[in-house]
């Protein structure tokens, strides 16, 4: 497989300004130098909990917030690079599945008519016919009737909504998708049909996802590599069986241990001292430090660099 997309040291701050009394603004490192690449057809997931930046990295990878500072690379042309009317074709390449179905739909608007807009956005010159035939197309593909089409997203539940947030993404035949935790506001069941839904899709569209959730399950499920994201950094990359079999940093395995379900680890208690715990983010060591049981001075003093510690599989660790 070929490479498709490639990130390369992003960055992405954000500064509040001086408020009312004059104080001094404050920078956010949502996400701080992070580096990874996403091949053609394949899922990569991205991991952690909230505020860890992986939506944030999911946006500025689409331009959706403009990056810091990094680059981001689609079939090896620099994107941050382009002016807007010269990105236009890559929007089209480049879709992205919200969390909120919402959010991707209007409520004024009829189902066809949210999915009609990205198409005669990118293709105005087409027909009322082929446009007609290819909203139908694509609610079959989702699992509905094209009956549907004329009605409002109101009258339909949150996984039928979340089916048609796909549908409109997939509309202008794209090469990449950024699901931005997309089953999560879902019923188990439910999240199983979108699930199934979005890897036939990958199977017959030849997509390639970049899959952000904060559930171990639905990453094993979906994806076949596993980022980890804490604090805005990428602290380890790996194949999904490796990674599942063998977790290396502190953060990754309380991660495991935090799933409500029997795991593997030597020293559970140990690593559930880290679990819920608030994080006191050092300027200059590692972000977890605070929070890791296996942290040594090092770790609060300098910020460990990225180490291939198998074929494929990196950590952002002191450990290692």
């Amino acid at each position: 497989m070929s490479r498709l997309l490639e990130v390369n040291h992003l960055s992405k701050f954000y500064t509040n300004k001086k408020g009312f009394f004059g104080g001094a603004p404050e920078t956010v490192k949502a996400v701080s130098d992070i580096s990874f690449y996403v091949d053609e057809q394949e899922t990569l997931g991205i991991v952690g909990e909230s505020g860890c930046g992986k939506s944030t990295t999911g946006r500025a990878v689409l331009r959706l917030h403009e990056p810091t500072s990094g680059e981001v690379r689609f079939r090896g042309q620099d994107i941050l690079a382009l002016s807007e009317e010269e990105m236009r074709p890559y929007r089209q390449k480049m879709q992205i599945v919200f969390q909120n179905a919402n959010s991707a739909l209007d409520p004024r608007w009829t189902v066809e008519k949210s999915i009609a807009e990205p198409i005669l956005l990118h293709n105005p010159g087409i027909s009322r016919s082929e446009l007609d035939d290819r909203i139908d197309t694509l609610m079959k593909e989702v699992g509905f009737s094209p009956m549907y089409k004329k009605k409002y997203p109101h009258e339909f539940s949150g996984g039928q909504r979340q089916r048609i947030g796909i549908a409109k993404a997939i509309s202008v035949s794209p090469e990449f998708v950024v699901c931005d935790e997309p089953v999560s506001a879902l019923d188990v069941s439910v999240q199983a049909q979108v699930l199934n839904l979005m890897k036939r899709l990958k199977a017959e569209r030849k997509l390639s996802y970049m899959f952000i959730s904060h559930d171990l399950s639905v990453i094993r499920f979906i994806s076949d590599r596993v980022g980890v994201m804490y604090a805005g950094r990428l602290v380890e990359l790996a194949e999904t069986r490796e990674f599942f079999e063998n977790a290396m940093h502190p953060y990754s395995r309380v991660l495991m241990a935090a799933v409500p379900k029997p795991v593997v680890v030597e020293d559970k208690a140990a690593l559930y001292q880290g679990i819920g715990k608030i994080s006191e983010v050092s300027k200059e060591g590692c972000p977890f430090c605070s929070r890791c049981p296996a942290a040594k001075d090092v770790c609060r003093q300098q910020l460990p660099s990225q180490k291939e510690v198998s074929p494929g599989h990196m950590v952002m660790c002191h450990l290692y």
